[in-house]
């Protein structure tokens, strides 16, 4: 298959949640990229039938998929296991929820699913003869700022060589490589009255490079306040990992990819993400799977940034997925 574009409909939550835009909208919107790929989080465009598909809506969304020429990439899972206001759930009940999830993945047609890095190693042990009988593969979702090298990814990393299964592997978020940081992130702090000054020195030394302590200290003698030091902790969230050849060492567990979009430009290129060397790694690599758009910068809609109409969701899925074609190279 190679690498293939899809996006994630998540991209669309401003315009879905606001009702401009329905269920099938999303899909429709996502075949006029020219992407194939559909990710889904069933918990948000179809609650009601989440979990436990009823047979018409199961033949709908295979409708779905065939009337816009697209294909189920991936299912977004979060395992729920503070359903209880008085106890986690049980490592049995956690194992059973996410059999439920993979039936509902089967039933859609689904390969793969996205998880999320707080679930359990024992968890993930135990539910990979589960993936095996269903033929589906789990990626735990690597997400800035969290580190290739820490415990937990570490951990992930040495579960699959032991058990040697194909079935498991990770999901690189492309927050991991952002090269600038993303300014409008800063923007609800500047709107709420933090110093410009003061936020605009804090995202200069994010591009230097320089470690937070230190950048910390500075902003306190410029006279950082609440909330400077609010956008400088949002600020340092992202990821700023010097260089991708660390992926090459992974590049064989990667079986999804989320292709991570603060703001395009004009050009159709993203502003902050240094695309272009992993995607190269990944295509040297013979990665074989789905790299999906996921739009997150509707989160800053309300900002003076955009104006009184807003991020444009569709228009800023469309420009990505021309980057994503231009350095794919199809």
């Amino acid at each position: 298959m190679g690498i293939q574009r899809g996006v994630s409909i998540y991209s669309y939550q401003e315009n879905y949640y606001l009702r401009k835009m329905s269920f099938e909208d999303c899909i429709r919107a996502v075949s006029e990229t020219g992407a194939k790929g559909v990710e889904l989080i069933a918990e948000m465009h179809c609650p009601k039938e989440y979990r436990d598909p009823s047979p018409d809506f199961v033949a709908r969304w295979h409708d779905w998929m065939a009337k816009y020429g697209t294909k189920p990439a991936a299912l977004d899972v979060f395992l729920d296991y503070k359903l209880y206001d008085n106890r986690m759930l049980t490592e049995r009940e956690m194992v059973a929820f996410f059999k439920n999830n993979f039936d509902f993945a089967k039933k859609l047609g689904f390969p793969v699913i996205r998880g999320m890095i707080a679930v359990p190693l024992p968890i993930l042990r135990d539910i990979i003869p589960i993936l095996e009988d269903y033929g589906l593969t789990y990626g735990t979702e690597l997400h800035a700022p969290i580190s290739p090298w820490g415990s937990k990814m570490q951990g992930i990393f040495e579960l699959i060589d032991r058990t040697g299964t194909k079935n498991m592997g990770f999901i690189p978020d492309m927050s991991m490589w952002c090269k600038t940081a993303p300014r409008l992130v800063t923007g609800e702090y500047l709107r709420k009255g933090a110093d410009p000054e003061i936020v605009e020195r804090i995202c200069q030394r994010y591009d230097e490079r320089v470690p937070q302590d230190e950048v910390n200290a500075e902003a306190l003698r410029m006279g950082a306040g609440p909330l400077e030091l609010a956008a400088m902790h949002n600020v340092f969230s992202h990821a700023r990992y010097d260089g991708t050849e660390w992926l090459r060492e992974y590049a064989d567990k990667v079986v999804h990819v989320h292709g991570k979009v603060y703001e395009m430009d004009e050009n159709c290129e993203e502003k902050y993400i240094d695309y272009e060397p992993v995607v190269r790694i990944l295509q040297e690599a013979g990665f074989d799977g789905w790299i999906c758009t996921e739009y997150e910068g509707q989160r800053s809609y309300h900002d003076p940034l955009y104006g009184p109409g807003g991020a444009d969701e569709v228009e800023q899925v469309r420009r990505h997925q021309v980057q994503l074609k231009r350095l794919l190279g199809a």
